[in-house]
């Protein structure tokens, strides 16, 4: 098991350290899960990962799209009109 900081934004990356591996994903939360998407997307081309081998973890979990999640926001239901 290895701990790498991956920052999506940086030019050269050194992805090649975790090749090979089962990668999870870890953030405080997801808001529309692009991020979660366009980071899962890279991690496929350049390293040929498949979608098992990558998971995230996220504490708050808006966009439903981690697989581990700690708090998950709940819509909250619709009321009926109250009528005099």
């Amino acid at each position: 098991m290895g701990l790498t900081p991956f920052n999506i934004n940086d030019e050269n990356p050194d992805l090649e350290i975790i090749r090979g591996w089962n990668v999870l994903l870890i953030d405080n939360d997801t808001r529309s899960g692009q991020i979660c998407h366009g980071t899962k997307r890279i991690l496929k081309e350049k390293l040929g990962l498949e979608d098992r081998d990558i998971k995230l973890a996220v504490c708050d979990d808006f966009a439903k799209v981690a697989d581990f999640y700690i708090n998950r926001k709940r819509r909250k239901p619709k009321r009926e009109p109250i009528l005099p």
